[in-house]
């Protein structure tokens, strides 16, 4: 997602000047501190990129006075580095601030601009530092700006450490207004505004829990950045900013929602008091991590598909810094049933998307029931390839499931996450697994442990003979006989066939109908089969694979969707 903010208005407080002599006493020191702050900030504007063309004829979304414009949300663009005489100022300060606050350590807003500007200039250690410099360190101002550079330094782990600490010893109004989530819902939850700050705690857990980018990463990188967006807010409260404007209420809606810009620019413009507008660009592309309220009060309907990275009106946005793209990853998930437990086999491939095939990545499948329950994890794949398939064994306890490959050489990643309503299996009904697509079809197995390395990383294929796996339980403890259907039925494209299916007047003609019998044998859990099933005639689109069991006047049925492509996947 791409966001441009252009401001109608600019004025600049002109800044004070340094005084030539040493300062006498802790206001002095304060005061010069400021004016170092302020000068920066000049400068910096006075180099600000000159854009060219007129501000847009309209606006996505107005915040306040601002005008945000969506443009390509899915294009990778660099911000460009500060120039020279900004980074030689940068610097400047940084050594100013470092001096004022070996001189006065208790000065809060001393320490935070100099952690902020070490952070802003990418040298995290050093702002980790600066904070641990803070006094009292017990504070819980000092423990914030600890998490701020944490966060910067990407040890999100330790930043979500350091902002427990901070929020358990802030004032209740500061933390209430931390955690406060009515910026970042897309719809109003009933009861929500009227609940008092503890009771919002419980919702507040399970937004974060879904909200985290990716398991596999150490540390909840999106509940930092929340909370890091609220240092900021502080940080400019009382400081300039490349906006040369004051910090108002829509410029604080602005940062927690969106971050604090990755870059300025400013443009012509008649009416204002220099000549010059200013406007800002956030880090591309960002995607709206924040859950849907929905799944927040009902994480059980998160089903797959229904959560889109990039909404339509997105309530807030965020860039991880381990990624330039995280996208919904290419996968297939499938359930086998083992006598009190589940076997998830899911299979990805983040190859599709400019990582090569045998390149390392990490990759990881969770299994998560809240933010305050056990979380199962397969095990781990630090060294997987981009694509491949993890398996994880778990209680038929319904969870999150996320399945996730991050490549961090190439900075791309992807994920699936959707709610499993895992239950367990009735005793005496019949029952069948999900059907497992195969790589190949001249290789059937008949356990699944002899199909798993067979298991394609995606549902999508090109027109050709294909292996099916499935299994048959609850078929009872003798020779049991069964019948077998399978038909392949392209889905409808057309409003008028949509329209016919959904009356129940006919629909697609199968382009695939099998049925057999077969017999299960007693001596084993469960029954294996496969067969290879020829898709080479097939035009491109998208199928669905129906297999029924009947046997003994019970009958079972599971379904697949395939998508048929031009040229497929290997």
């Amino acid at each position: 997602m791409r966001l441009g903010l252009v401001l109608a208005t600019i004025g600049l407080t002109q800044p004070g000047s340094l005084q030539a002599q040493e300062p006498k006493d802790s206001v002095e020191i304060h005061r010069a501190a400021q004016a170092a702050q302020v000068r920066f900030e000049r400068r910096r504007r006075d180099y600000l990129p000159i854009r060219d063309g007129a501000p847009p004829d309209a606006c996505d979304e107005v915040i306040g006075r601002f005008c945000f414009t969506y443009g390509d949300r899915d294009s990778i663009e660099v911000p460009p580095a500060d120039s020279a005489p900004v980074t030689r100022a940068r610097d400047q300060l940084v050594t100013e601030l470092a001096n004022a606050s070996r001189a006065l350590p208790g000065d809060h807003w001393i320490a935070g601009q100099r952690v902020r500007y070490l952070a802003e200039d990418r040298r995290g250690a050093e702002a980790a530092t600066a904070a641990l410099a803070c006094r009292p360190a017990a504070d819980w101002w000092c423990l914030a700006l600890l998490g701020y550079a944490y966060h910067a330094g990407g040890a999100y782990a330790a930043a979500e450490s350091a902002y427990d600490r901070a929020l358990a010893a802030m004032p209740r109004d500061e933390r209430c207004r931390w955690t406060d989530l009515t910026m970042l819902l897309d719809e109003p939850v009933e009861g929500y505004q009227r609940a008092t700050c503890g009771a919002q705690d419980s919702m507040a857990r399970r937004f974060w829990w879904l909200a985290d980018p990716l398991v596999i990463v150490p540390g909840n990188d999106r509940l930092t950045e929340h909370y890091s967006r609220w240092v900021m807010n502080r940080l400019q409260a009382d400081a300039v900013s490349p906006w040369g404007y004051g910090w108002t209420p829509d410029l604080r809606q602005i940062l927690i929602r969106f971050g604090w810009p990755a870059g300025w620019a400013r443009s012509r413009q008649s009416g204002v008091d220099d000549g010059w507008a200013v406007s800002a660009s956030f880090q591309e592309p960002e995607r709206a991590y924040e859950p849907r309220a929905r799944f927040v009060t009902h994480p059980e309907t998160i089903a797959p598909g229904t959560w889109t990275l990039i909404p339509d009106r997105p309530t807030g946005g965020f860039v991880p810094e381990y990624v330039l793209r995280l996208d919904t990853l290419p996968s297939q998930v499938a359930l086998f049933r083992r006598d009190e437990a589940f076997v998830v086999v899911a299979g990805y491939d983040l190859s599709q998307d400019s990582v090569a095939p045998d390149v390392a990545i990490h990759a990881g499948l969770s299994l998560s029931g809240g933010p305050d329950g056990p979380v199962r994890v397969a095990p781990e794949r630090a060294k997987a390839r981009a694509r491949g398939v993890l398996t994880l064994e778990t209680p038929p306890v319904p969870g999150l499931l996320s399945l996730e490959a991050l490549a961090p050489d190439a900075r791309r990643a992807g994920r699936q996450r959707y709610w499993l309503p895992l239950a367990p299996l009735t005793a005496g009904r019949l029952a069948v697994s999900d059907l497992l697509l195969l790589t190949r079809g001249d290789s059937l197995p008949r356990t699944l442990e002899t199909a798993i390395p067979l298991a394609r990383p995606t549902t999508a294929l090109s027109p050709q003979v294909a292996g099916l796996y499935w299994e048959v339980y609850g078929l009872g403890p003798g020779t049991t006989p069964f019948s077998v259907g399978l038909t392949v039925v392209r889905e409808s494209v057309g409003f008028f066939r949509r329209a016919a299916r959904a009356l129940g007047l006919g629909g697609e003609r199968p382009q695939v109908r099998l049925a057999w019998d077969d017999v299960y044998r007693p001596g084993t859990a469960t029954s294996g089969a496969s067969l290879a099933l020829d898709l080479s005639g097939a035009n491109p689109g998208r199928y669905t694979i129906r297999l029924a069991i009947t046997a003994a006047g019970d009958s079972a049925v599971t379904q697949r969707q395939i998508t048929i492509t031009d040229g497929g996947t290997p």
